[in-house]
């Protein structure tokens, strides 16, 4: 990804180097999704049911459109064991994937706990004095 007088340019990379949906990776996954979704100009079919356009043709097909590649899309980003949780409407997907993987667990709570604790446990003088060594 890159920049380009005040644009985000997407390279061919980086949907390929969006990590996967794991346990403890939600918060983070879904930020990336939902952005990837919105320049992709189908996060409308999560915010939005698709019986809010039941009465406008064109802008139900375009909901269908973007539901049926925000479904792909977040597909291709989760585990091939949770292709069952797929869903009809990404709406539904979305909200079936936040309900199990939103939550923190004890265990990945503890993991950032402990993240915190080594991130402020190490001196500072140390990490300046480790910054200012020469590479060899």
């Amino acid at each position: 990804m890159s920049q380009h007088y005040g644009v985000v340019v997407l390279d061919r990379n980086s949907f390929a180097n969006f990590e996967n949906l794991n346990a403890n990776n939600w918060t983070l996954w879904s930020n990336h999704m939902k952005n990837y979704l919105r320049i992709q100009n189908c996060w409308f079919a999560i915010e939005k049911a698709k019986s809010e356009y039941a009465d406008h043709e064109d802008k139900l097909k375009d909901w269908e459109e973007a539901n049926q590649k925000a479904i792909g899309i977040i597909g291709m980003k989760i585990p091939t064991n949770l292709s069952h949780l797929q869903k009809d409407t990404a709406k539904d997907f979305w909200e079936t994937l936040q309900s199990q993987y939103g939550k923190v667990g004890t265990a990945a709570l503890v993991t950032k706990l402990l993240d915190l604790f080594y991130l402020f446990s190490v001196p500072y003088s140390f990490t300046k004095l480790v910054k200012a060594q020469p590479m060899l």
